[in-house]
């Protein structure tokens, strides 16, 4: 399942896209939760991240090649920046 979201942390609120799911393109089999984050740039290991699911996007799919997902999760990007207003 792919959603927009909010990410608070101690130093700015950011917004970005995140993915909790298997991983199937890849043929992942354990589930797992992916963010992205948008126009972020920084290292954030170690600090404490409050995670808000504003909008879902998208159930989770299978895609053909890793171009074909990489080419969804920039569509993905998009419909966040639209919502949160980024």
């Amino acid at each position: 399942r792919v959603w927009g979201t909010s990410i608070g942390s101690p130093a700015s609120p950011m917004s970005g896209v995140m993915n909790i799911g298997e991983r199937p393109t890849v043929n992942g089999s354990s589930l797992t939760v992916e963010f992205h984050l948008l126009d972020w740039l920084g290292d954030l290991y170690g600090q404490t991240l409050t995670v808000n699911l504003e909008k879902f996007l998208r159930p989770e799919q299978k895609f053909a090649s890793l171009d074909a997902l990489k080419n969804q999760i920039q569509t993905d990007c998009l419909a966040a920046r639209t919502f949160l207003g980024n």
